[in-house]
């Protein structure tokens, strides 16, 4: 062991310069940004899911009321039909023989015409008011004023809410699709509230029923829009254990909870609570509608959560190559800007085995390599001085010898003309 540090210690010493500075660059940016995905990573799945319920729970705070309100639009327009002169005539004193006369009256048009009006927006398709007469031939059946509100209850009998109706004193009744009948819901609309009401026929009390049709795409686009993740369902259910509306009928059959869990559920937390459901982890959340006592129910499966712990996780290892990669060059610029100052300066020093040292161009920044070339200038400089003084010291020696040898010279050279 000892040997493999000291192998891996030569090799590092043995880098270039501009090498080990991206290497010490690079860890000490990118080894404290990996141990810290790493640990975000085993926090991620708890953090996607506190985060995604968050989310759905402030959804679902804005969806239950505009469910709120589209029930109580639907009570608004059977208020309406309420006020109606005509329905007064009708239900509030006898007709045994102004019934006649009644559906001749400009009352009755009025009546239906109002009732065209109610029908006319995006919410209510259809209103209908179902009599009990002995004789299927009554005039409201047959005048051009009446015939298309006023119905013979012998066309519902069968359905589910007429016997729901029938097995007990309820007055009114929020009916999902399958309460009411297959013709119904083609001629109607496939969800309604119906109002039970008495008229007084020849001393007798005739059962009636006040239908309000509407759409259930309604209920179903604010459910669909209350969702945030891939996979996870919003449904109604009533008291009855009843489907009322659901953003997608196969998911909320899989992620099914009966009315009273829910109950029991919803009393217990106000948050979203975790449930196994066919083998499989889900977080379901519940909302009370309270004004046909409905519950809204949104599931989140966690498979998609695990999906989306995944896909953040990717998007995070993207980001940190990304940022690898910003560092590597950023430390290699960083690396080049001192190697290369160095390299010259090098260079520059090599060039004294083939002559006498060339002060190099002043440097621009004065940093440790900055110093590290003014340095050499000023060695250079009196490393020139110095050859220039030992040059001119070599010049004065061999004038001298020679001044010498002249001085030696000369008297013999004056003997020896003397004696020639």
């Amino acid at each position: 062991m000892r040997n493999l540090f000291c192998t891996l210690r030569q090799l590092y010493g043995d880098l270039k310069l501009q090498t080990k500075i991206v290497i010490v660059l690079i860890l000490s940016g990118c080894v404290p940004l990996l141990i810290i995905g790493l640990l975000f990573y085993s926090q991620l799945n708890d953090m996607v899911v506190s985060y995604t319920i968050r989310q759905e729970q402030d959804a679902s705070a804005r969806t239950s009321p505009l469910i709120e309100e589209t029930v109580q639009e639907v009570l608004d327009t059977y208020n309406e039909i309420c006020e109606q002169p005509f329905y007064h005539t009708l239900f509030e004193h006898p007709v045994d023989s102004t019934l006649s006369s009644a559906a001749h009256s400009d009352s009755a048009a009025e009546f239906r015409n109002a009732l065209l009006g109610l029908t006319s927006g995006s919410l209510i398709t259809g209103i209908r008011i179902y009599v009990d007469f002995p004789n299927k031939n009554s005039e409201l059946f047959q005048n051009p004023n009446t015939k298309d509100i006023f119905c013979p209850v012998s066309t519902i009998r069968g359905t589910y809410w007429y016997g729901i109706f029938q097995g007990s004193r309820i007055q009114y009744l929020h009916c999902p699709s399958f309460y009411l009948g297959a013709k119904e819901q083609r001629d109607n609309g496939d969800t309604a509230y119906i109002h039970r009401a008495a008229l007084r026929y020849h001393g007798d009390s005739l059962d009636c029923y006040v239908a309000v049709y509407y759409s259930s795409q309604t209920l179903t686009d604010i459910l669909s829009e209350n969702l945030q993740l891939a996979g996870s369902v919003s449904y109604i259910t009533n008291e009855r254990n009843a489907l009322v509306a659901s953003s997608n009928p196969s998911l909320s059959g899989i992620y099914w909870l009966d009315y009273d869990t829910i109950r029991e559920s919803f009393m217990s937390s106000n948050n979203f609570i975790e449930r196994t459901i066919v083998n499989q982890k889900v977080y379901a959340g519940f909302y009370s509608i309270n004004q046909p006592g409905w519950f809204m129910v949104t599931v989140l499966p966690s498979a998609p959560l695990v999906s989306l712990s995944g896909r953040i996780m990717l998007q995070y290892v993207a980001l940190y190559l990304c940022f690898l990669l910003m560092a590597a060059l950023l430390a290699n610029l960083l690396a080049r800007s001192v190697t290369n100052r160095i390299s010259s300066v090098i260079s520059q020093m090599r060039q004294v085995r083939l002559g006498p040292p060339v002060s190099m161009d002043g440097p621009r920044y004065h940093d440790e390599v900055g110093d590290l070339i003014d340095t050499y200038n000023y060695m250079a400089r009196k490393m020139n001085q110095l050859i220039d003084d030992q040059n001119k010291a070599a010049e004065d020696l061999r004038i001298a010898e020679f001044n010498s040898l002249q001085a030696q010279i000369n008297p013999h050279f004056l003997y020896n003309t003397m004696d020639m």
